[in-house]
């Protein structure tokens, strides 16, 4: 799935996440100027940090993929059902290689749930990161 529809599967469970308390952060490597735009016409309803040295990448141990893995069978199929549904593809201005995450810290900080994609379009369920989120809003 792509981020968009990721972020849009955030959004419909926000109260769910703000019920249990989830603090809910996006990071990215585009400039702030790119990331306002996008939080702006993806209604995004958490922050997005922009982070162009790749920092939090690096420290999550998130890295870039190949060819094989930008352009999957898995990853065409989601750009060519966004076509259907009238979302035209943005041109590439960064890293196209650069592959995500998704993680859940504990109040501690811990990292208690991971999820590091293995293609473009690779995005955990959502029911596994509310499970995780719950789990650490469960603990005493």
């Amino acid at each position: 799935m792509s981020c968009r529809e990721h972020l849009a599967q955030l959004r419909e469970h926000e109260q769910e996440l703000d019920r249990v308390g989830a603090v809910v952060v996006g990071v990215s490597f585009e400039e702030s100027s790119v990331i306002s735009r996008f939080a702006e016409r993806e209604s995004a309803p958490y922050p997005i940090l922009s982070d162009p040295e790749r920092k939090a990448y690096r420290a999550f141990g998130l890295t870039r993929g190949g060819t094989t893995q930008v352009w999957s069978p898995n990853a065409l199929r989601t750009y060519a059902r966004g076509l259907l549904r009238g979302r035209l593809p943005r041109l590439p201005r960064a890293d196209i290689a650069q592959l995500g995450g998704d993680f859940v810290l504990d109040p501690q900080g811990r990292v208690v749930y991971e999820y590091r994609s293995e293609e473009s379009a690779d995005r955990p369920a959502i029911d596994f990161l509310l499970d995780a989120v719950r789990a650490v809003a469960d603990r005493p």
